[in-house]
């Protein structure tokens, strides 16, 4: 009975540092709580909240704790989705596997530190004051906009928008040119499949690979923006055409450079073609693109997660509730693990 009590001062004294939570919207998935915003609510620096898939949007989230939200993948239209993520002074913040319609929308508070990783981001911008935020192996992003006074700002590894252009530094017509980030954005490894239109000051693009990029406007170039070791297969436009941009050593005109690009990120094969001239032709010497460079990709391009669930406890009884001296205790549970699609 000794040992038991002590185990379970040991259990305490763990859950204390740090804590799980878990939120489901979808009634037959039982989980803590079925709205994430209280989940998040409750949760405190540090602790975990694990988001089950849906076919149901959790809707908009304010992240007011330095905590790590784990969703479901992107494998299938079963996600763990929301029509807004947003913060208001959260630091040390770490988002995995999860499907966000837009990114920071509405913040004008700075957020600090945060890692996104394996997301569908369908727009991402930045209306307040960024600092070190990582941007990683994740897919759709067709909007950054107001790199203002942001600092630290890496997006790595990466596939743009395969539906429409991304516009880079463009704000609904505010011009941001000479507002620039106080330090270097930096785009490394990324894939842009569509247009690719800069807005702004002060961005670096090392080892991408690009379809069309041009100009926003005439008046709107990518001011003190620096374009070293990409690779264009587009016919018509030149990378070195990009209005007030350092271009150096970049490979342009060349042909499509992947085995099989598909809009389906699970069928595609984002590998080099034979003999591609974007083989080895990196800044350090490794292969432009998605695969690798200086900021090296995650294991293998498995963007569907697969995270499964935590195990949720339907059923609990005690068989018996007095307990003799160096006795065992009885107990019954009955437990299901929700499986992410």
């Amino acid at each position: 009975m000794k040992f038991t009590l002590s185990l379970v001062a040991f259990l305490i004294a763990i859950s204390s540092q740090a804590t799980i939570i878990t939120v489901s919207n979808t009634v037959n998935v039982p989980a803590m709580y079925n709205n994430a915003q209280v989940a998040v609510d409750a949760a405190s620096d540090g602790d975990t909240v694990q988001v089950f898939p849906s076919l149901t949007s959790y809707g908009a989230l304010n992240i007011t704790h330095g905590i790590t939200l784990i969703g479901a993948g992107l494998g299938s239209n079963f996600r763990s989705s929301f029509n807004n993520v947003d913060c208001t002074t959260a630091s040390a913040v770490h988002l995995l596997g999860l499907d966000i319609a837009v990114f920071g929308g509405f913040s004008t508070i700075p957020g600090n530190d945060w890692v996104i990783e394996s997301c569908e981001l369908t727009n991402m911008i930045f209306p307040g004051i960024w600092n070190n935020i990582l941007v990683r192996n994740c897919s759709g992003i067709s909007e950054l906009a107001a790199f203002s006074n942001d600092n630290g700002l890496v997006f790595s590894n990466n596939i743009f928008s395969s539906i429409s252009q991304t516009n880079i530094g463009q704000d609904n017509g505010e011009d941001n040119v000479f507002n620039p980030s106080a330090t270097a954005t930096i785009f490394v490894n990324n894939y842009f499949p569509e247009f690719a239109r800069f807005a702004a000051t002060n961005l670096v693009f090392i080892d991408n690979i690009f379809k069309i990029v041009q100009d926003a406007s005439a008046n709107r170039p990518c001011y003190n923006c620096m374009f070293q070791n990409n690779y264009s297969f587009c016919q018509s436009c030149l990378i070195s055409n990009i209005t007030g941009a350092i271009a150096l050593n970049n490979i342009e005109n060349g042909p499509a450079p992947f085995v099989n690009e598909s809009l389906n990120l699970s069928q595609a094969d984002f590998n080099l073609v034979a003999g591609s001239t974007a083989i080895g032709a990196g800044s350090n010497g490794t292969d432009i693109g998605i695969h690798a460079g200086l900021y090296p990709p995650s294991e293998d391009l498995n963007y569907g997660l697969n995270v499964i669930g935590l195990p949720v406890i339907d059923l609990f009884t005690i068989d018996n509730p007095i307990i003799a001296p160096n006795g065992q205790l009885q107990i019954q549970a009955v437990s299901t693990i929700p499986a992410a699609q």
